[in-house]
């Protein structure tokens, strides 16, 4: 968890991060309602910020293959931590997903094969039975990292805050 520090030291950063099995690139992008027919824009994650006036009904999730599971952050969005998003994408597979806000929200999303089987706010609710982890608060967004790399098998790599990456635009 160590390695992580840094994700609570940095307090403007703003981040949703999903990792998901059994899925393709296209089928995610599709799950969080964007098209991957279209030609994604290549940004980097601080670029990845929907207009102001946008809030709530654009959000610019960030696309990329680790490992052989696609991974998805936002920068400020939350679409990834919606029932709808994590039972499309975790259809044949599973996808978790951690979210932290500048409002001291945090969310954790875990979903297998189509069902949602934990969605939790991990400073005021108990964790579900099978999540295995008690979060604290004084270092919340590195356990909730490290809970994710545990789940997942993906490490999250800070790399992925200044490298360019596919960005979707999806509209609800």
């Amino acid at each position: 968890m160590q390695h992580y520090a840094w994700a609570d030291e940095d307090y403007d950063l703003c981040l949703t991060v999903a990792v998901v099995t059994g899925q393709s690139v296209a089928e995610v992008v599709r799950a969080y309602g964007g098209d991957p027919a279209r030609t994604p824009d290549v940004l980097p994650f601080p670029a990845a910020v929907m207009e102001e006036d946008e809030v709530g009904s654009v959000f610019l999730p960030q696309v990329r293959e680790v490992e052989g599971r696609v991974v998805v952050i936002e920068n400020i969005g939350w679409l990834g931590t919606t029932g709808e998003v994590a039972t499309r994408a975790s259809m044949g597979g599973e996808f978790v997903c951690v979210h932290w806000d500048l409002n001291a929200h945090s969310r954790i999303v875990e979903a297998v094969d189509g069902q949602v089987v934990a969605t939790f706010e991990p400073l005021i609710e108990e964790a579900p039975p099978g999540v295995g982890e008690v979060f604290g608060q004084d270092a919340l967004n590195a356990e909730m990292l490290a809970w994710l790399e545990q789940r997942s098998g993906v490490g999250f790599d800070r790399a992925w805050l200044t490298e360019p990456a596919a960005t979707y635009r999806v509209v609800l």
